[in-house]
């Protein structure tokens, strides 16, 4: 049985993902002859592995741009952001605050204390639901004795 006939087996078989088989024939040199019916089979994805490291290319990026929230300053980190967290309020098109994360909020007429309803159910990358120790957190993270964070200054107060 030739090395293709063998990976069509496993690929047909569901033993080997869609990314594997690919890789595989590619290394084969014989991508240009694979049948395009054998790849309209149901993909399946390879089994994920912890860690690894995210790079990507975007234009007008810079060597100090970061993922942290407490440390973007410009709008490249900015809307790679979006697709990592949430927010616990979004501002629309409109500049209104719409509910994200929390579901609704109200304060003190002095504006001094907050109480925000958090979503039920939204679980973070790991399985963990989040609680009001995580807003907690992120809001203290923004008010670190040392943070450059932008909205420190509001949230410091």
């Amino acid at each position: 049985m030739s090395e293709f006939k063998r990976l069509e087996n496993l690929f047909t078989q569901g033993r080997v993902s869609r990314r594997e088989f690919l890789a595989r024939v590619s290394a084969l040199g014989i991508t240009a002859a694979l049948s395009p019916a054998l790849l309209s089979t149901d993909a399946r994805a390879a089994k994920p592995k912890k860690g690894g490291r995210l790079r990507l290319g975007l234009p007008g990026a810079q060597t100090s741009d970061s993922i942290d929230p407490a440390k973007i300053v410009n709008f490249h980190p900015e809307s790679l952001s979006w697709q990592l967290r949430n927010c616990l309020v979004e501002i629309d098109y409109q500049s209104k605050a719409i509910p994200e994360l929390a579901v609704s909020w109200e304060s003190t007429p002095d504006a001094k204390k907050w109480i925000f309803n958090l979503r039920k159910g939204v679980e973070f990358h790991n399985g963990k639901t989040m609680d009001a120790n995580d807003v907690i957190f992120s809001i203290n993270h923004h008010r670190g004795k040392d943070s450059k964070s932008p909205v420190k200054v509001i949230v410091d107060k």
